[in-house]
């Protein structure tokens, strides 16, 4: 009775809500359309590159993610649903179901990922001040491309973590870099096109460097915790050590994963010296300029 409640009050909630909010509906329903026609439009673009080699190691390189993500979330769908328990019929029904419904999901988060790196490149690339859009450039680059292997190759991230660790040690350094630029002149991050610089610009900014660090530290944990067994205690899996990244970041700390190693500790208090310099002394210079800007 009590989960029939909970049920119908949820339902009736949701029902209302819509109701309610009509307009943001149909705003959000055209978001939703844009963002999904922009999926489609970044798919194409990437097979009308005029660069015959471009087009083939890039459709490759898609390919090959899309077909090791469905299969990764197919099998495990498959394995929690038990189907083999079930009649033929019904289980080569549901079968086709989740191969569409996966495919489905593969296809756009994927595409929405591209879409989304494409935007971040476009913003990067109409940054006017020349080394702060270089270190952006490298920065971003890197991260993507160690992300994209941790993510795709999980087990052959960690094999060269000496290399890893300096090329992470060395995106740190120029992620660091770009936020020092921006502290001392949020106005650094201005575009080149007259007509997007703003506000907006500055909080985009600030949002993608605290964004590239996170995942920057959570890149450099990962690695040490493949160069020394148990370096970061009770983390099992990869999402445990973001999780962990996250938390230490926020300055939580919970103490249910523990780093038990000297590098696990020096990473540690990397993650929490940079959340400290992040959330005060940055945030509070893109407000002053928010400030400065509304005087003038």
């Amino acid at each position: 009775m009590g989960r029939f409640i909970i049920t119908v009050v949820t339902i009736l909630t949701f029902i209302v809500l819509i109701a309610r909010n009509r307009k943001i509906d149909k705003h959000l329903k055209k978001r939703v359309t844009s963002t999904f026609k922009a999926i489609n439009k970044t798919y194409i673009e990437i097979f009308k590159q005029k660069q015959i080699l471009s087009r083939l190691i890039q459709g490759a390189l898609l390919i090959f993610a899309e077909v090791s993500s469905f299969v990764g979330i197919y099998t495990t769908i498959t394995k929690h649903l038990e189907l083999g328990t079930l009649s033929g019929g019904v289980e080569f029904l549901l079968k086709g179901i989740i191969t569409i419904i996966c495919f489905i999901i593969v296809h756009y988060s994927i595409g929405y990922m591209l879409y989304l790196s494409l935007k971040i490149q476009s913003f990067i690339n109409t940054v006017e001040h020349k080394n702060l859009k270089v270190d952006f450039i490298l920065s971003y680059f890197m991260i993507s491309t160690y992300l994209t292997i941790l993510i795709l190759f999980p087990k052959e991230f960690t094999d060269n973590v000496v290399i890893g660790l300096l090329g992470m040690g060395v995106c740190y350094y120029l992620n660091i870099k770009t936020l020092i630029t921006i502290i001392a002149n949020p106005y650094n991050i201005k575009s080149m096109k007259k007509e997007d610089n703003g506000y907006s610009r500055i909080i985009i900014a600030s949002i993608l460097i605290l964004l590239m660090l996170i995942i920057n530290l959570y890149l450099i944990v990962c690695l040490i915790n493949g160069l020394e067994k148990e370096a970061f205690l009770n983390a099992k899996t990869n999402f445990d050590l973001f999780y962990y990244t996250v938390i230490t970041f926020t300055t939580i700390g919970y103490g249910d994963i523990i780093p038990t190693t000297v590098l696990a500790e020096i990473a540690s208090m990397l993650i929490s010296v940079t959340s400290v310099v992040c959330l005060s002394v940055f945030l509070s210079s893109v407000l002053s300029y928010k400030d400065e800007l509304s005087n003038d």
